[in-house]
């Protein structure tokens, strides 16, 4: 995270380019809660201006985000993914759509087992087991630009492959709900 911080700070002092920082709550199926950072690269951007009124902004994107989410009591994961995008926004409006797919791992600690001291009732021992997973996603985010021109919200949906040597592949879903702030 802090390699993320660091790298964003270096890019905006360098380009003229606006660099959305997102900040997110970030859920797997919803209910096991977490937290995702990101940043937002535009590396090719146009405009189809045929005529004003219908003119659409499009871009190609790549955005790299850390996470991290857990079960209660059961698993702790942190997440580490890049997308790939395309942004389409047109200009008479203030809501945009990016369709990205992403290539993530996720690094799960799950509990295994522990032991309770009956008398007290305090847990003394767990055990835990550390799965390394690869997880390509496909992702579809809804977002829109607040008064102040710094501030965007956003929805993200995304879908996907759990593939492990250690765990069972599976689906996997995960929202988003958060704000990017714009750092130049």
């Amino acid at each position: 995270m802090v390699f993320l911080f660091i790298n964003t700070l270096i890019f905006a002092q360098i380009s003229t380019q606006q660099f959305p920082l997102s900040i997110s709550y970030y859920g797997h199926v919803v209910y096991q809660p977490g937290i995702k950072i990101g940043i937002t690269y535009a590396f090719k951007e146009w405009n189809n201006s045929k005529d004003e009124q219908n003119s659409k902004l499009r871009q190609l994107t790549v955005s790299p985000q850390v996470g991290f989410f857990f079960f209660p009591k059961t698993s702790n994961n942190l997440v580490v993914n890049a997308e790939i995008g395309y942004r389409q926004q047109r200009m008479d409006k203030t809501r945009y759509s990016v369709f990205s797919i992403g290539i993530g791992y996720v690094a799960k600690s799950l509990l295994t087992s522990y032991s309770t001291n009956i008398g007290s009732g305090s847990t003394t021992t767990k055990d835990r087991e550390l799965h390394h997973i690869f997880m390509p996603t496909i992702n579809y985010e809804l977002a829109g630009e607040l008064k102040p021109q710094k501030l965007d919200w956003f929805l993200k949906l995304s879908g996907g492959t759990k593939l492990s040597d250690n765990e069972e592949s599976s689906a996997v879903f995960f929202s988003e709900v958060g704000v990017k702030i714009y750092l130049k």
